[in-house]
């Protein structure tokens, strides 16, 4: 009993600054860790489980080492006792559903900070950098109030009318309608001079989107009309105001712009990124002398199309060819390593066709250091120091061999059934029926059962939707030849007879 207490008096929480103070230690602290992720983390291993048509299981581990008190905050930590109660950012993930996540540090388990407190610490800490570009007069507490709202931003509304719309058209022209409609519903009350600040605003932005991240409507860093009713309504501010801050925010990251630094670089583009992807932080007790594995588990939605959603060949990787599109972290440690699986043995990988594609900034995606496909898994590996932050993964999704070939061999002997009842009942020979009822039933029987045996319905939402084109193929031309016997039969061409 007497240990426990000793270790409990050990742990030392570190305060956290409250909304709009100053910044502190505490958040000196957490900066310092986001701004070298691979300073103090060794390895990251992600494993991507492709569970549904819906979902996937996601699992990553994090090795910490050099210890914290030797890494980028060490300055911060020289004084605290050897384990202690930290924030600590554990993964980046984008603006997408997310469910059952957990944390879990040198064996306890984390607690994750709310998605507000954690866009506050965002804010701050773009304030903060800012500053560090002599650029902090042009900061106040209501532009970085509009930052914390910028971050809080969660497109998943926006994007799930995107999908819909896909149904009908794609491309860059269907995004920009749905969310011109969006975005009119939403700034409907806020009035002409807001709207005007935000469009104006929105015009420098652009300007500094090219070359830097790819063009994305739904983000809210880089559309800031989705976020103005939020704004106005979260802070209680007339129109005019709003529409101020906003014009200040665009004059802003045109200045940081123009310092032309990496570390003014390096800004732009955090701003951009956390406009489309949330850093998720936790609190946790962590020895600082020692090395130790942080695990974050979670489901996450996946959608089939392209990893840029709305790229034109989106709806064939949608419904032809069935691409299951996701993205990852891939710069958050020193060493990062992820694999993707399928968990369903009714379908498997396209080695071939299983890609790695640049996700968010502008660039291409080099060869890593190791790489491996196969139908079960894909793996990669790499230390680049240059490596991209962010890749997209799109996994080409089949049947099995046996299962694709017993499927095209089905419809091929269906349509050999029609091409028979059609030569022989639409194009009889000596002016009698060429086929009998007998004739009929040994055509229909054999194919109508091995058919049946494969529409049965699958116990997985994924292997219903890869083998959705194969099914809907197999039920056209079943249909086709049941109709063709119907009407075969009505018209006369089927003699009726005995079985014998």
């Amino acid at each position: 009993m007497t240990e426990q207490i000793e270790q409990i008096e050990q742990i030392e929480p570190v305060v956290w600054s409250r909304h709009w103070q100053p910044v502190g230690e505490a958040d000196r602290l957490v900066f310092a860790l986001l701004d070298d992720l691979p300073g103090w983390r060794a390895r990251s291993a992600a494993r991507i489980s492709l569970s549904s048509a819906l979902w996937s299981e996601r699992e990553r581990e994090i090795l910490v080492e050099p210890p914290l008190r030797e890494g980028p905050a060490a300055e911060f930590l020289k004084d605290a006792p050897r384990k202690a109660m930290l924030v600590l950012p554990v993964v980046d993930m984008p603006k997408v559903t997310s469910v059952n996540f957990s944390i879990e540090a040198a064996g306890k388990p984390g607690h994750r900070l709310p998605r507000g407190e954690i866009c506050r610490m965002q804010a701050r800490h773009f304030r903060y950098r800012a500053e560090q570009l002599n650029l902090g007069g042009l900061l106040d507490e209501e532009l970085e109030r509009l930052l914390a709202t910028i971050f809080l931003f969660n497109p998943v509304e926006l994007k799930e009318q995107l999908r819909k719309c896909s149904f009908l058209f794609d491309g860059d022209w269907r995004v920009a309608c749905c969310t011109a409609k969006y975005v009119r519903k939403s700034i409907a009350d806020c009035g002409s001079e807001a709207v005007a600040g935000a469009r104006e605003c929105r015009v420098r932005i652009k300007a500094l989107v090219h070359g830097r991240v790819h063009v994305d409507e739904t983000s809210s860093a880089q559309n800031p009309l989705l976020v103005l009713a939020n704004y106005i309504r979260d802070g209680q501010c007339s129109g005019a105001e709003a529409g101020a801050v906003m014009r200040r925010l665009g004059v802003l990251l045109q200045e940081i712009a123009l310092v032309r630094t990496p570390e003014s670089e390096r800004l732009l583009r955090r701003y951009f990124r956390y406009g489309s992807r949330w850093e998720m932080m936790a609190r946790c007790r962590v020895p600082l002398d020692e090395p130790f594995l942080m695990r974050a588990k979670e489901r996450r939605e996946i959608h089939f199309g392209a990893v840029r959603e709305h790229a034109a060949s989106s709806l064939c990787r949608k419904w032809i060819w069935p691409t299951a599109s996701t993205n990852i972290t891939f710069h958050d440690a020193r060493t990062n390593h992820f694999s993707v699986s399928v968990a369903d043995n009714g379908v498997e990988l396209h080695a071939r066709k299983t890609r790695v594609v640049p996700d968010g900034e502008i660039g291409a995606v080099d060869e890593p250091d190791a790489e491996h496909r196969t139908a079960e898994q894909y793996t990669r590996y790499d230390a680049h120091e240059a490596r991209a932050d962010v890749i997209g993964i799109e996994c080409r999704l089949r049947q099995p061999y046996l299962r694709r070939l017993t499927c095209r061999g089905v419809v091929i002997a269906t349509l050999m059934a029609i091409a028979v009842l059609v030569r022989f009942g639409v194009f009889p020979s000596g002016g009698k029926p060429g086929l009998s009822s007998a004739d009929v039933v040994t055509i229909l029987i054999p194919v109508t059962v091995s058919a049946s045996l494969l529409l049965a319905r699958d116990t997985s939402t994924l292997a219903m939707h890869v083998k959705r084109v194969a099914q809907v193929s197999l039920m056209v031309s079943l249909g086709a030849l049941w109709c063709l016997a119907v009407v075969l039969y009505l018209t006369g061409c089927v003699s009726i007879g005995s079985f014998g």
